[in-house]
Order: structure tokens, then C-alpha cells, then sequence
């Protein structure tokens, strides 16, 4: 019983992954650690999305300030030109929009060389507005939906993911002289771009668009950068916190169980009777009420301990009485029995000793109880009845010239006289006289009948052998009820 309680608390003990520091510091390493992950992820999860958002709104602002160029020129300053120049004359850096934006922007775009900022067509006058295959696409969805003057999403261009901005521009009645058919168009700018590009453009169908693309790849990079950082600095700070928690829970709970834990060890294998030593810790937490609890189921162990040794002595004690009563009492058994055993030979000895039938009888079935030599010689046996014994027949007898003295006798409850027949072994008759005495219980009831016998010789005198036979009776009959 002590090693096996020194085995278990020596693994316990020396073992740090077994500990209940260590598991508190598991459990709550993983919820703080799934919730840092969730947390990481979540504020990853917003700065991508405000990254996102305002590269929307820079693609947006870099779109609109395009068609507010664009706007100006149409409105202001294309008319101005058309007021001091022929109808033949063509000045793209006055009167076309799309001349004028792409300058400007090609100045813009020396500071953001990332940036694509232009007026794309699927049949440009100038091959530097070529669509690519991605704003063909784009071209090909607004023709699908006439409704739609933007859009906006991510696209690969030349193998990088941009977010890019789409603004329609389909073709108008005040764009039927420069983009109908080639003889409507001014002399000037058939010299300048050839009568095929830009011409026999049906109204309402997307002529070009204007494009603003932001390259997204690094700021996508300095965000994971950012976000592993932000990782690394967080497992840091986990481990400290870890750490932290887990002294104070050593300091505050494992330390103190710990103590607790090699007092019951102790205990254990203290080689004292029983006695369970108290643990000497004061506190008002948790652990000093698992402490007080102790002091007092050790404290009722003890007196339980005491008053059972107490009790067992008490036991004992009486147990030896009980035990030289009894052997007292199976003295006087011995005893008794012995006399029992001297009155039974006694009854024997008396009852053989007549040299003619003496036997008893069971007054309710007639069975032979006690016989003596002269009654069965060798023929009587436990359940044999007087009336096949004697008569040797299956019935009580019961008529006139044999009437039953067992009947008789319990009838009046008086001893009496027959006179009998009895045949012998070889069948030869006798005439017998038969005397039947009453054996009384302690209820008064007649429980058996003493029967004696004896042949009657016609040369005898009848009388005198009946007295002597009757006076031996009577004195088996008290030596067997015990008088």
C-alpha cells in the first residue's frame, strides 16, 4: 500500500508535463492563442479591406479628374479653337479631348510610373490608346449593357493584379464629325490619322474607355509584411503573457498544492498507527478551505480510528465472555448427555432384561417406538405397527375378541387389560395377555402407550404373574417419562 502510493506520486511529481501548471497553461495558451489568430486575422482582414477602399477611391479620383479634363476641353476650350480656326482645320492639343487628357497624364505618371491612366479603343487613331485584351473584355461587357456607364474590379494587367476603374464612352450625335464616316471629318486630321481608325462608329456603341488602373501587388506586400510583423511581435507578447500566467498560477495555486500533495505523501508513508497528521496551512481561498477540510476529516478519521479500536476492544472483551459461556454451557450439555446417555441405557438395560414383549407405541400412527428382544426377535424395524408386529396384519385391530388397547387406552385415559391372540414366527396361536399404560405430555395429551405381554399357561395362575408383570410395568413406564 505505500509503494504503490510512493510510485504514483514520485511519476506525478517529477514529471513537468503532468502537471496541473502545465495543463492550466495549455488550456489557456490555446483559447489565447485561437483568439491573438482571430484577432490578427480579423485587423488583417479590415486593413485590407480599408486598403482596398481607398485604392478605390484613388482610382476614382485619378478617373473623374480624367473626365473633368477631358470635359473642359469639350466644353471650353475646343469651342474657343473652332472660333479662330477653319472647319478643315484640326488641332488635336485644342480639340481633342482624348490628345489633351493623355498629356496630361503622361506628365502624371513620370511621378507614378505604376499607374495606367488612358483612353483605350478597340480602334484607336493614335496605337498608344490600343485596348488590351482585359479592357476588350471590358468593351465587350458595356456593349452587352447599354445601361452601364462604370465599373470597377481587379484585372491583370501584364502579369500583375491592378484595381481598375472603367468609365463608358459611347458614341454620340456630337461625335458623328470626327468619328462618322471619314468625309464628315475635318481635312486636318484625315492627313494627321488616315481615314480607317476611329471612323463609322454606329451611335450608342462603346467607342472607348477611360481607364485608371492602381498596381495592388505592393501594397498587398506591405500589408502581409505589415501583418507578419504584427504576428511576430504578438507571439512575443504571448510568451511573456504565458509565461507571467503561468508564475502566478504557480505561485498562487501549483506551488500550494504542491505543498498539500507531499503532505499527503507524507502522511502516506508515515509508519504511525493510523494517525493522520494535520496540514499546517492558513488561508481564506479556495485552497485553504481544501486544507481545512482536510484538518477536519483528518480530525474525525482519528476519533473514528480511536473509538473503533475503543469499540473492537469492547467487542473482544465481550466475545471472551460469550465464549467461556458457551464452553460452560457445552459442559453442561456434555453433561447432560452423558446422563441422557445412562438413563437411555439404563431404559435399555431394564426393559431387555424382561424376559417377555415390552414395547412403546406411537398413540397418533401406531408405530413401535421402543422394543425390547422378546417383542421382535429380529423382525422389528423403525416403521413397523403393533398390529403387524403382533397380529401380522395390515389394520389396527378392532373387533370384539381383539379390541385395540391403544384405542381404549386413549379413549379413557386409564391403563387396561386384554386378551389377545398372538401368532408366533412359525404360525403357532397364543393366547396373551396384554397390558397398555398412558405416557402424557406436559399438555396432558397421550402421546404413546407402554404395551407389556405374556402368554397365558393354563397350569399358571393368572393373577399373580398379571401383578408382578403390572409392577414392572409401572416402573419401566416412570423410568421412561423421567419420574
Amino acid at each position: 500500500m505505500e509503494s504503490h502510493g510512493k510510485n504514483t506520486t514520485g511519476r506525478t511529481s517529477g514529471v513537468f508535463y503532468k502537471t496541473i501548471g502545465f495543463k492550466f497553461l495549455v488550456v489557456v495558451g490555446f483559447f489565447v492563442f485561437t483568439f491573438s489568430l482571430f484577432t490578427l486575422y480579423y485587423s488583417w482582414s479590415q486593413n485590407d479591406a480599408q486598403m482596398e477602399e481607398l485604392l478605390q477611391s484613388q482610382s476614382e479620383l485619378a478617373l473623374q479628374f480624367n473626365l473633368a479634363i477631358r470635359e473642359y476641353v469639350a466644353e471650353s476650350i475646343r469651342p474657343f479653337a473652332q472660333e479662330y480656326l477653319d472647319r478643315d482645320d484640326f488641332m488635336p492639343e485644342t480639340m481633342s479631348t482624348s490628345f489633351v487628357a493623355r498629356s496630361v497624364f503622361e506628365k502624371v505618371r513620370k511621378k507614378f510610373p505604376d499607374y495606367i491612366i488612358k483612353f483605350s479603343s478597340n480602334n484607336p487613331r493614335n496605337p498608344a490608346n490600343q485596348a488590351s485584351r482585359e479592357e476588350l473584355l471590358v468593351v465587350d461587357y458595356f456593349n452587352k449593357h447599354p445601361d452601364l456607364k462604370t465599373w470597377s474590379g481587379q484585372l491583370v494587367f501584364d502579369g500583375r493584379p491592378h484595381l481598375a476603374q472603367f468609365s463608358a464612352r459611347r458614341m454620340e450625335e456630337s461625335c458623328l464629325e470626327c468619328h462618322g464616316v471619314p468625309s464628315d471629318a475635318p481635312k486636318a486630321l484625315i492627313e494627321r490619322y488616315g481615314d480607317k481608325a476611329g471612323f463609322n462608329r454606329p451611335l450608342g456603341e462603346v467607342i472607348a474607355l477611360d481607364t485608371v488602373a492602381i498596381p495592388i501587388g505592393k501594397f498587398k506586400s506591405a500589408a502581409i509584411t505589415q501583418t507578419a510583423r504584427n504576428f511576430l511581435f504578438l507571439m512575443i507578447g504571448l510568451l511573456a503573457l504565458l509565461a507571467a500566467i503561468y508564475y502566478a498560477f504557480h505561485r498562487l495555486v501549483g506551488h500550494k498544492l504542491s505543498n498539500i500533495s507531499k503532505h499527503f505523501k507524507n502522511t502516506a508513508d508515515e509508519d504511525k498507527d493510523f494517525f493522520i497528521t494535520p496540514i499546517n496551512y492558513k488561508s481564506e481561498d479556495e485552497i485553504g478551505n481544501l486544507a481545512q477540510c482536510f484538518n477536519i476529516l483528518a480530525e474525525k478519521s482519528n476519533n473514528v480510528h480511536d473509538n473503533l479500536e475503543k469499540h473492537v476492544a469492547e467487542r473482544t472483551k465481550e466475545l471472551e465472555d460469550l465464549n467461556s459461556t458457551l464452553q460452560h454451557e457445552i459442559e453442561v450439555r456434555k453433561q447432560q448427555e452423558a446422563k441422557n446417555r445412562q438413563h437411555h441405557e439404563l431404559l435399555n438395560s431394564t426393559i431387555e432384561s424382561l424376559p417377555h414383549p415390552f414395547y412403546v407405541i406411537d398413540a397418533d400412527n401406531y408405530q413401535i417406538i421402543i422394543a425390547n428382544s422378546a417383542t421382535h426377535s429380529g423382525e422389528w424395524t423403525e416403521d413397523s405397527t403393533c398390529y403387524k408386529l403382533t397380529h401380522q396384519k395390515d389394520e389396527p385391530c378392532g373387533s370384539a375378541e381383539h379390541p385395540c388397547p391403544l384405542e381404549m387406552v386413549k379413549r379413557t385415559g386409564q391403563p387396561v387389560v386384554v386378551k389377545h391372540i398372538h401368532y408366533g414366527k412359525n404360525g403357532n396361536a397364543k393366547n396373551i395377555e396384554v397390558h397398555a399404560y398412558p405416557v402424557f405430555d406436559s399438555s396432558g395429551k397421550i402421546t404413546q402407550i407402554i404395551e407389556y405381554s405374556f402368554e397365558i399357561p393354563e397350569s399358571k395362575n393368572p393373577e399373580v404373574q398379571s401383578q408382578s408383570q403390572k409392577a414392572c410395568a409401572e416402573h419401566t413406564n416412570n423410568a421412561h417419562s423421567g419420574n
